[in-house]
């Protein structure tokens, strides 16, 4: 069964704020007999009705919250509240408009803006300098698929520990790993990241990267 949801909005000023919401954040707006004015842009669709004390409230999710707050302030009507403030793994800012519509511009920080290193999901005991290396080098892979590779060279790691009769991984499991699980297109990108560990990466069987 197939469903069109509409969220019904309240404001001061309908035909305002469904300019708004086409000027600044890209909806296509039309006014429809019985219904009034609407707003939809593919994902949300808002049936937006008079009401002289309410004032709706959106939180729009962003990548880049300070080039999007530049973009933002750039159209008329609308002004920030407050500056970028940030609550554990998230930012956000605070804008008003002048048509009675309080928007949240927000963006969710990654492990790279939080210059955090997230454990690595082991079974097996690892060294502690091991593990922290192969941390610092999956930083080579993009992000979207970071989570993925650390838990190939994970199970690749102790794969190979347990083969060799080991209940530990140290390094040479670890980078063996790495090596397995990287394309080879890839390898000169590894090559530098393993050597800015002071590893050889010869002795795992990568080639120059110069």
């Amino acid at each position: 069964m197939y469903f069109v949801i509409a969220t019904h909005i309240f404001v001061p000023n309908p035909e305002r704020s469904a300019s708004f919401l086409g000027n600044c954040l890209g909806f296509q707006t039309q006014y429809k007999e019985g219904y009034g004015w609407c707003a939809e842009n593919g994902t949300v669709s808002l049936l937006i009705h008079f009401a002289e004390q309410a004032q709706a409230t959106f939180e729009v999710q962003c990548n880049h919250i300070e080039q999007d707050t530049q973009a933002l302030l750039k159209h008329d009507g609308i002004h920030a509240l407050s500056d970028v403030e940030q609550y554990d793994h998230r930012l956000q800012q605070r804008f008003l408009s002048d048509c009675g519509i309080t928007l949240i511009l927000s963006q969710i920080l990654t492990e790279d803006d939080l210059n955090e290193l997230p454990d690595l999901p082991t079974s097996l005991a690892w060294d502690e300098k091991t593990m922290q290396q192969v941390q610092r080098i999956l930083r080579i892979v993009p992000l979207d698929f970071r989570a993925k590779a650390r838990q190939r060279v994970t199970e690749r790691a102790e794969y190979l520990a347990v083969v060799g009769g080991d209940l530990m991984v140290n390094e040479a499991y670890a980078m063996r790993a790495l090596v397995d699980i990287t394309l080879k297109f890839q390898h000169p990108t590894l090559y530098q990241a393993i050597q800015d560990e002071g590893i050889a990466p010869e002795a795992y069987e990568l080639p120059c990267s110069h």
